[in-house]
């Protein structure tokens, strides 16, 4: 990387930070893009750039003459990484934490991460799907785990203080079972 670059690249940022994001919210990741392609088109491409010496707009029809086809096939940009549920029943990808059942709770699990959505699977299978988040420190939870937490939450506590009575089970069953009389 030349010196000059990471200058230009900060000052990039520096324009959208001040000019495109200021008062805009995005629901999704596809939202960004549809409203960052409307502002480019409308309002950044359209501005004189003093350095390429003309609009944006022009200067990319004339490098598109130029430019070579696409390749038909993308490169795949997932991630998918093995980790271990917390205690409390989330995984932390990104820097996000995301609702797993109860169930997996403190177990091996792998995560498949898209640009839009977090898959987490366990024994083989899919276990909950998340719509992924981009913000720091972000938790995602789904209903059904939050309700599952609670009541397995309480159940463990029940148990730990010895409120749950458990009946003796009748071992006469088991007796009737390989043919052996009981008194």
């Amino acid at each position: 990387m030349k010196a000059y670059d990471k200058g230009a690249v900060e000052r990039v940022n520096g324009y959208l930070e001040t000019s495109f994001l200021p008062l805009r919210q995005f629901e999704s990741l596809s939202d960004l893009q549809t409203q960052h392609d409307q502002w480019a088109r409308d309002t950044a491409w359209k501005r004189h750039h003093r350095r390429v010496g003309t609009r944006p707009e022009v200067a990319h029809r004339t490098e598109l003459a130029s430019l070579g086809p696409l390749p038909a096939l993308w490169p795949d940009t997932s991630v998918k990484i093995r980790t271990r549920v917390s205690r409390d029943c989330f995984v932390r990808v990104a820097g996000a934490d995301y609702s797993v059942p109860p169930a997996f709770a403190s177990r091996a699990v792998s995560v498949h991460l898209t640009l839009e959505w977090v898959t987490v699977f366990g024994e083989g299978r899919a276990l909950v799907g998340h719509s992924r988040t981009f913000v720091p420190a972000d938790v995602v939870v789904a209903p059904g785990h939050a309700e599952e937490l609670v009541r397995a939450k309480a159940a463990r506590r029940a148990l730990l203080a010895g409120d749950v009575a458990v009946p003796l089970p009748d071992l006469t069953v088991y007796d009737a079972l390989v043919g052996v009389m009981t008194p």
